[in-house]
């Protein structure tokens, strides 16, 4: 069974979610269950995404690619606050420095709206 389910979208894009049922899907959420937790969910993430299958959509549609966020600008802010704060108190990095660094990576490089409203919030 794939972990990955490719769908196309309303809007006629090609999308990848989480298959639900097992082996994974729906079994396995974000929760407190520490570092070694969420680095094992990642390695799931990083080892079962069909590249080739993803390579294959691209090529595809090379003058429709979508813009990541584009549907869900609202999901951006909780990222945002969450990284900004990992930035600021485990790494020890200025709010400054932390949101130039958020602000120049994907996919906020595509929102500096986003990004310059929470930096008023911030202060």
């Amino acid at each position: 069974m794939f972990t990955w389910l490719q769908y196309k979208a309303r809007d006629g894009e090609t999308k990848y979610e989480d298959q639900p049922g097992p082996p994974f899907g729906g079994q396995c959420h974000w929760r407190s269950g520490g570092a070694n937790h969420s680095v094992g969910l990642l390695r799931v993430i990083e080892e079962t995404i069909p590249t080739t299958l993803i390579g294959v959509s691209i090529a595809d549609s090379l003058d429709r690619q979508p813009v990541p966020f584009s549907a869900s600008q609202s999901d951006l802010l909780p990222l945002l606050r969450m990284l900004f704060d990992e930035l600021v108190k485990v790494d020890g990095m200025t709010p400054h420095d932390a949101l130039q660094r958020i602000a120049s990576a994907e996919p906020f490089d595509r929102y500096p709206e986003i990004v310059a409203a929470f930096k008023e919030d911030v202060g």
